[in-house]
């Protein structure tokens, strides 16, 4: 069984039932009112759910490797679309599998066949913003356009720290948890075009800073950052480090705290159990059914151009 709770404010949002074999999924992100599951076993499908509505569409998955993988759904504004991305991870670099859904394409994967400029991570799941997708990989940051499917690094504002991507007032933030200095640091991502030839112009800004106490049920030292998120709807900013869950309410204390400032955290609390628990950002309630996913929209589009053509006609004739 999963459940789904706002980590703002602890409230229980929805349970999901009967997700096959749970102990064979893991959550490998969230996408607008989705969620997409990956298989740990080889061979098995890939799942969407609604979690509000129960709805489960099982999706084939991407041929078969021996490496380790990681997966994202990703949506673009401008074409309505959903895609599959999956990167593998063989010694020779990182590949890359895309699957458009919806269409006449769909069921079908395509390989890019050059490796793309990133190294195996064992992060947690991918930040969607504005029609890209982001993963951390070492120093840097995949950037994989949802539209487009092209793909880029960007360097990230530190070399050190665990770090954790996730959407923040519709920007791309990054937490970087520097253990040896007990400090979080969240980045925020501006994006500028270079006026001459177009490239894009990276200014990262420090918006928030924070003393981090280490400890915890942890007795081997094991503090690991394991997700963060932002809630829109009342501004929490929420941080999973170990066995707790940090809160801090940005929308009251936005307006006097000054950028590089030792911050404290509104709330701490303990988890019940760390193993079963997450902060995942980018999940947006919605009532639309997953088998929507499988529409084609520019069809859709055209069958309402068409109608409305009709009814102008019908009315003047």
């Amino acid at each position: 069984m999963l459940v789904l709770n706002s980590p703002s404010s602890r409230r229980l949002m929805c349970r999901v039932t009967d997700l096959f074999t749970a102990a064979g999924y893991s959550l490998a992100n969230a996408c607008n009112g989705f969620l997409l599951f990956a298989p740990r076993i080889h061979d098995w499908p890939l799942f969407v759910c609604n979690p509000v509505t129960g709805e489960k569409l099982l999706l084939s998955e991407a041929p078969s490797v021996q490496h380790e993988v990681s997966y994202a759904l990703g949506f673009s504004p401008s074409t309505r679309r959903y895609k599959l991305f999956r990167l593998s991870f063989p010694p020779n670099g990182c590949y890359m599998d895309v699957r458009t859904l919806g269409g006449s394409g769909d069921q079908l994967w395509r390989r890019y066949p050059d490796p793309l400029q990133c190294r195996a991570v064992s992060a947690p799941s991918p930040a969607l913003v504005g029609g890209k997708i982001y993963l951390t990989c070492g120093e840097g940051i995949l950037v994989m356009d949802v539209a487009t499917e092209a793909h880029c690094t960007y360097p990230l504002p530190m070399h050190e720290g665990e770090k954790l991507a996730f959407e923040l007032r519709g920007r791309l933030c990054v937490a970087v948890h520097v253990v040896a200095q007990c400090k979080l640091f969240f980045w925020v991502l501006h994006l500028d075009q270079d006026k001459k030839d177009g490239t894009p112009l990276l200014d990262w800004e420090l918006r928030y800073t924070f003393h981090m106490v280490h400890g915890g049920d942890n007795n081997d030292g094991e503090d690991q950052p394991r997700g963060a998120g932002f809630d829109d709807r009342n501004g929490m900013l929420c941080y999973r480090m170990s066995d707790r869950l940090h809160r801090y309410n940005t929308t009251e204390n936005d307006h006097h705290h000054k950028v590089g400032a030792l911050l404290e955290w509104n709330n701490i609390s303990q988890l019940p159990n760390k193993d079963w628990w997450n902060v995942y950002g980018g999940y947006r309630p919605t009532l639309v059914s997953p088998r929507s996913l499988l529409v084609d929209p520019l069809a859709e589009h055209r069958h309402k151009e068409f109608e409305d053509s009709l009814l102008a006609a019908l009315r003047d004739p």
